[in-house]
């Protein structure tokens, strides 16, 4: 996914608002690429520090994970394969014999409420 961070176009906005989205944004690219990470079993790394921070960034992610609503959580936890095989939001779909958008709005809110449980975390 690529962050793209283009001036204001009204002078009265400040550039920090323009900052303050794109450090958002690639915050959210951060915290969905743990997301995959999480599910990643065969990920090398030498380094223990390394390791010791994917760990615990694994951790936080699992413990925010846990406190989503049941379906919610095994929604998320299908399509991006935590302790599941990673399906598409439309193999859920048929399998839950629900319509797609739904569970597109579903995991749509699951990622916001995740991503809100991660940022009150760290302040």
């Amino acid at each position: 996914m690529a962050l793209s961070v283009r001036p204001s176009r009204s002078k009265a906005r400040t550039r920090a608002g323009d900052y303050e989205r794109a450090a958002r944004a690639a915050a959210d690219s951060e915290r969905e690429g743990a997301l995959w990470a999480c599910s990643d079993r065969n990920a090398e790394h030498d380094d223990p520090e390394l390791l010791l921070l994917a760990a615990e960034h694994r951790a936080k992610l699992l413990g925010a994970i846990l406190r989503l609503a049941p379906q919610p959580r095994e929604l998320l936890c299908r399509v991006y394969g935590i302790n599941y095989t990673a399906q598409s939001v439309r193999s859920v779909a048929e399998l839950w014999g629900a319509p797609k958008s739904r569970l597109d709005r579903m995991l749509a809110r699951a990622l916001d409420d995740l991503r809100l449980m991660l940022v009150e975390r760290e302040s």
